[in-house]
């Protein structure tokens, strides 16, 4: 890849990436209690004031369960919710109990680094029921590095 003038990628030499992940909080047990009513092993779980980045300059505020995707950032965002939820499938009725309890979200970020190849945002009548199903939220940021 190129460097421009600045020592950067050329951004319209990138791929767009899209990452999903399903998150619960807000609930007073270790995360491990979680783990053990869903049978789940997450991808990342956090306890109230542990930090949230390197840096230690911000801790959280919750207790914290997610499942990211599994699939490469170049894969469509249908495609990537798919995948979470293919994930909680084998604790699924222990999740959907759980979840009406506790704040939960399907968290959606896309980087944008191309104009040529705009991803598409749907969610098939599947995607939505199962979302229903866990009373989660779906919040998709857009985070646009396309250089004019």
């Amino acid at each position: 890849m190129s460097t421009s003038s600045f020592g950067r990628i050329e951004m319209d030499k990138m791929n767009n990436e899209i990452s999903v992940a399903f998150t619960l909080t807000d609930f007073d047990c270790d995360p491990e209690e979680i783990t053990a009513r869903v049978g789940i092993t997450p991808t990342k779980t956090w306890i109230m004031g542990d930090f949230i980045n390197k840096k230690k300059t911000m801790k959280y505020e919750y207790n914290g369960w997610k499942v990211h995707s599994k699939l490469d950032k170049d894969a469509d965002l249908e495609s990537h919710i798919i995948s979470v939820l293919a994930q909680l499938k084998p604790g699924w009725e222990s999740l959907v109990k759980i979840s009406q309890s506790y704040y939960t979200e399907i968290s959606c970020a896309i980087y944008l680094y191309s104009d040529n190849q705009l991803p598409a945002i749907h969610f098939n009548k599947e995607i939505v029921q199962q979302i229903i199903e866990l009373n989660a939220e779906i919040d998709i940021d857009l985070y646009n590095f396309i250089e004019d």
